[in-house]
C-alpha cells in the first residue's frame, strides 16, 4: 500500500517522533536544492530534512541543528508507523524540478511511503 504524506504531515510526524522518543521539541525544515547526478549530469533534486532545537548551554540560548538523511527519515517512519501496525518498505520524496515560464526551481510536496499492513490490522 502506498501512503501519501503532505509536507505539513511529514513535518508533524518527525516532530512527534522526537517528542515521543526524546522528549524534546524540534522544528523541521525541509531544504530543497537542484543538483546533478550520474556522469551525464542529469538534473535532480536534493532534499535535506533539517532539524533545529533550542537548548541552553552555560546560560546561553543556543540553536542546535542536524541534518537527517533519507535512511534516518525511513527509520523514524518505521518507528512511528509501527504504532499503527504498518511495516515500512520504502520511502520516496514527492520532490522535483519545476520548469516554470520564467525560471526553474525545485519543490518538495511531502513523501510517499510504501507499507505492508500487519496481520493484526483489518484490511479496508
Amino acid at each position: 500500500m502506498k501512503l501519501k504524506f503532505t509536507e505539513e504531515q511529514t513535518e508533524k510526524i518527525i516532530k512527534a517522533y522526537y517528542k515521543m522518543n526524546a522528549g524534546i521539541d524540534v522544528e523541521v525544515n525541509p531544504v530543497v536544492s537542484m543538483g546533478c547526478e550520474d556522469r551525464y549530469e542529469t538534473p535532480c533534486v536534493n532534499v535535506k530534512m533539517m532539524i533545529t532545537r533550542k537548548m541552553e548551554i552555560f546560560g546561553e540560548a543556543i540553536i542546535g541543528e542536524i541534518e537527517l538523511n533519507k535512511s534516518e527519515v525511513t527509520e523514524i517512519l518505521k518507528v512511528v508507523l509501527a504504532e499503527q501496525a504498518f511495516e515500512v518498505e520504502s520511502i520516496s520524496y514527492n520532490a522535483g524540478i519545476d520548469n516554470g515560464d520564467r525560471f526553474r526551481g525545485s519543490y518538495f510536496n511531502g513523501m510517499y511511503v510504501e507499507v505492508k499492513q500487519s496481520i493484526k490490522q483489518k484490511t479496508i
